[in-house]
């Protein structure tokens, strides 16, 4: 694992492993989709998530930024 992974992994150290798994994942799905489609297909793809690990990784996003959690992970690259 990279060095930036384990940065990000460490900084959500106290979130649960799906959760972690999907912050990235998520930050990467919110860019795309806000280019492609908008805020609004953002939103309504958000507001159809039922699981509560994925609902803290969607929030964690809003939260921490979607471009400065894939900054994060890509430094240095």
């Amino acid at each position: 694992m990279s060095p930036n992974w384990h940065k990000l992994l460490k900084k959500y150290k106290r979130e649960p492993q799906l959760t972690k798994a999907h912050i990235v994942v998520h930050a990467i799905h919110a860019v795309i989709l806000k280019k492609l489609f908008g805020k609004k297909r953002l939103q309504k793809e958000i507001n159809k998530i039922k699981n509560t690990a994925y609902i803290r990784a969607w929030k964690i996003v809003e939260r921490d930024g979607d471009v400065e959690i894939i900054k994060t992970l890509t430094e240095g690259l």
